[in-house]
């Protein structure tokens, strides 16, 4: 494992409780600190209440009431330096990503990979903040 995942805190955004229940159940108990929301409106509020708490942001680009992509957005411009990786069960072809986005991985996805990344833009972002300073 990659680091100390106990100050590690991960925002899991996702309009299915099944995911949302499968991803935190999976990073939990991998000891990162997990906040679920089933809608991107509710998560983009979660992130602006303690928007430096944050190690990544896991997000479906597909939501009803803002898309993952909207919300990546507006938590670039309160914190440009979190990392957002983005699910999505629907091919991407028609879909522009910005580049602020670290990764996009296709429903069904593995837990596995997904935490491989995870704990990779962790990682990298911890030492790019010390390259900085």
């Amino acid at each position: 494992m990659i680091g100390d995942t106990q100050h590690e805190r991960i925002l899991i955004v996702d309009d299915e409780a099944q995911i949302i229940n499968m991803l935190a159940t999976y990073f939990q108990r991998k000891g990162y600190k997990v906040n679920a929301c089933e809608t991107g409106t509710e998560a983009y509020e979660k992130f602006k209440e303690k928007p430096e708490s944050f190690s990544a942001v896991i997000t479906d680009v597909t939501m009803p009431d803002i898309s993952g992509l909207e919300l990546a957005e507006k938590i670039i411009k309160i914190n440009s330096k979190v990392p957002i990786i983005m699910m999505t069960g629907f091919s991407c072809g028609e879909i522009k990503f910005p580049d602020t986005i670290e990764a996009v991985f296709f429903k069904p996805l593995s837990v596995i990979a997904l935490h491989k990344k995870v704990q990779e833009v962790i990682k990298n972002r911890k030492e790019s903040s010390l390259v900085l300073q």
